[in-house]
């Protein structure tokens, strides 16, 4: 027969682990949530380049959904994740575009055509409360960001 004690001690072994994993799943579905945000920018980044190559200029979100521009097939459609709300907006020359995607975790997520660097908020955002650049540790120069979680908005000067 077992000696009890090595039973009891495997008992508490097994509840303590599953108990420290239950409490580690939060974070790992917030960060599941977040990769998807920053998957979702870099298809943005590049949907637009396929299109500027093909159309000459950056192209809006709905032209980056439908995969053509002007009459012209991009060659590349964006699809968001399941979830994830973007917004994309062109300078008035369209040949810069900053992209907002905000998370189910209520981080908030921005990248522009000027670099790779993806900027995360410093707080999530909560529900009904107003996207600022104060919730950033910073943002790129000409970019504004607004709206809500649920309907993000930004600007590039320009």
């Amino acid at each position: 027969m077992a000696n009890p004690f090595l039973v009891l001690g495997g008992v508490a072994v097994g509840v303590i682990t599953a108990g420290i994993g239950v409490l580690q799943v939060p974070g790992w579905i917030d960060s599941a949530n977040d990769s998807a945000v920053t998957n979702d920018l870099s298809q943005v980044a590049l949907s637009e380049e396929a299109a500027v190559t093909v159309v000459g200029s950056y192209v809006s979100e709905d032209d980056l959904l439908s995969g053509e521009a002007n009459g012209e097939k991009t060659g590349v459609k964006f699809q968001p994740s399941s979830g994830v709300v973007t917004e994309i907006a062109l300078n008035t020359t369209e040949d810069a575009w900053a992209a907002i995607g905000v998370s189910k975790s209520g981080h908030v997520f921005v990248r522009t055509s000027d670099a790779t660097t993806t900027y995360k908020s410093t707080e999530k955002v909560a529900d009904g409360a107003t996207i600022s650049a104060d919730d950033f540790a910073s943002l790129p120069a000409g970019v504004t960001v607004g709206g809500t979680k649920a309907a993000p908005t930004i600007s590039l000067a320009g």
